[in-house]
């Protein structure tokens, strides 16, 4: 009705993209507007709710079928279009862009040159800036996202940073406190959680997890498969987890970099609170079969495989394989060509 109304439409008009828009103006007063005040650019009364407190302001756009209610703001030099939906406390302001299908609500904020468009939905304590994109049918909450970082498909964000250059899509989820940043690419049906931090230009994919403290993955690192990496672990250089191999506990900080492989079933990290726990795997070591190491050091082109052990401070190196259900512990130093294979238990460096 009529006497529910809290702008007119005035004859000011603005030629855009096509279509005829229409300065606002406040008819009664509501949140921070007042009578006469001057609002922003709307197609028809469509545009904007009569209920509530919300607003078009400065040169803000809203036009074709995007609608502003309950109490969000938009403001400066926005343009919302399409279908797109800005309700709840949302505030839109600077150059961002609202646009097809997309919802933004709650307290998110979009500001910036930062744009959500298709079906992509923010919500929830969220901020969208810098030049960030937020499409396909993301759903974004309690998050920041910055820089020049894109969300795309069916990623899901509950939580963390994404930042710098950073990619988030297909059907990855982030979450709790996890950072995204630099050139890294989260897609899949990858999972980061909790504490991680994921760098540089690493990518995370596939049914790949990181969780359980502060995992770090960074340089040109690759997590796949059914990987996991959790605990202290830091991943890095050129190394690749994947396949069912797990690296890493809340117990445990291993240290997995240069060229080295982790695959297979192989379990890096302390299985016992006696265990020493940072195991050290680089150069070309491979780990992988049902091999498990902890607190030991692998490099050169070394390989440690089937179900053997590597524990404690023992070190493999050169072109030495550990293999079978051979078990090698304390200070022990396999190198060369050496072949520990069989159910062999070695605890001293062979003379």
């Amino acid at each position: 009705m009529e006497h529910h109304k809290k702008y007119e439409v005035t004859s000011l008009t603005l030629d855009f993209e096509d279509r005829e828009l229409r300065r606002i103006r406040a008819i009664r007063q509501f949140g921070a507007v007042k009578i006469g005040d001057l609002g922003g650019w709307i197609e028809g009364e469509h545009n904007l709710s009569h209920d509530g407190s919300a607003w078009v302001m400065d040169e803000a756009i809203v036009f074709q079928d995007a609608i502003v209610t309950e109490t969000a703001i938009v403001r400066n030099n926005v343009i919302v279009s399409g279908n797109a939906k800005v309700f709840g406390k949302a505030l839109i302001q600077d150059q961002a862009r609202i646009n097809h299908y997309a919802l933004v609500f709650g307290n998110a904020i979009i500001r910036e040159s930062a744009c959500v468009f298709e079906a992509a939905k923010v919500g929830t304590n969220s901020i969208i800036c810098g030049n960030a994109q937020v499409y396909g049918s993301s759903k974004i909450q309690r998050a920041l996202v910055t820089g020049n970082a894109i969300i795309s498909g069916l990623a899901c964000v509950n939580g963390g940073r994404i930042e710098g250059s950073a990619r988030v899509y297909d059907n990855a989820e982030i979450r709790d406190h996890a950072n995204i940043c630099e050139n890294a690419q989260i897609y899949g049906k990858a999972k980061v959680f909790d504490k991680s931090f994921v760098g540089g230009n690493a990518r995370v994919y596939e049914n790949a997890s990181l969780s359980s403290w502060e995992p770090r993955v960074y340089g040109n690192a690759r997590i796949f498969g059914n990987a996991m990496v959790c605990g202290g672990a830091t991943i890095f250089g050129d190394a690749e987890i994947f396949d069912n191999a797990r690296v890493g506990s809340v117990l445990s900080a291993p240290k997995v970099y240069g060229k080295a492989k982790i695959f297979g079933n192989a379990s890096i990290g302390a299985a016992h609170l006696d265990d020493v726990i940072n195991a050290e795997i680089y150069e070309n070591a491979k780990i992988y079969g049902d091999a498990a190491m902890s607190g030991a050091t692998a490099k050169g082109f070394s390989e440690i495989f089937e179900s053997a052990r590597v524990q404690e401070r023992a070190m493999i190196d050169g072109n030495a394989k550990i293999y079978g259900n051979a078990t090698v512990w304390g200070d022990a130093v396999i190198s060369g060509h050496a072949q520990i294979g069989g159910d062999s238990d070695i605890s001293e460096t062979p003379k």
